[in-house]
């Protein structure tokens, strides 16, 4: 009775050291994992369902010169503050929000501008390239992104990139290469 009785006033300790073991091998397994901000591509999509990681492998399958890996998440990932979000290379953001957003985001490329003439203006210039039409219901990388939930009504939404970015035109142009391989995506 005694040993069991010791035993149960150890659990909360036991329970701590697993704990603390966890997140110290999640955060070892983070960095193995990861890669800094000059080598990644970052794309964040407002969208109700994103497959994560699947559009991040698919996008990397033809990664630019430099570049270790592409991720691809959702709003929703960011829970706390949008710091992640600021330095983003690619948002994926419904029309209707593009406003709300407009400082996060870049004006299109000149490139990109005339391939696009129907970009969607914020800040007074071309900044948007419409990625999902609602009224045909389609759009880019449908396989990996679920645009509208069914029973709601569906908007278009649009790509653009981010102002602080370090792969459009800062440092390199990787974003506006992964941009081209999210366009192509059916």
């Amino acid at each position: 009775m005694r040993h069991l009785k010791a035993f149960f006033s150890s659990v909360p300790k036991y329970l701590l050291w697993a704990v603390l073991s966890t997140l110290f091998w999640l955060w070892i397994f983070t960095i193995l994992n990861d890669a800094p901000a000059e080598k990644k591509v970052t794309l964040y999509a407002d969208v109700p369902v994103l497959a994560d990681p699947g559009l991040s492998v698919c996008l990397e399958q033809d990664l630019p010169e430099g570049i270790r890996m592409v991720r691809a998440h959702s709003f929703s990932y960011v829970m706390f503050g949008d710091a992640a979000l600021t330095g983003a290379d690619i948002f994926i953001v419904k029309g209707s929000d593009a406003e709300r957003y407009r400082e996060s985001f870049a004006p299109l490329p000149e490139a990109f501008a005339k391939r696009y003439p129907d970009a969607l203006s914020v800040n007074g210039s071309p900044s948007g390239i419409r990625v999902f039409d609602a009224e045909t219901g389609t759009g880019a990388a449908c396989s990996y992104i679920t645009y509208a939930e069914p029973g709601t009504a569906a908007e278009d939404y649009y790509l653009f990139f981010g102002a602080e970015s370090l792969h459009c035109g800062r440092q390199d142009t990787a974003a506006y290469r992964i941009a081209e391989l999210f366009l192509q995506l059916p």
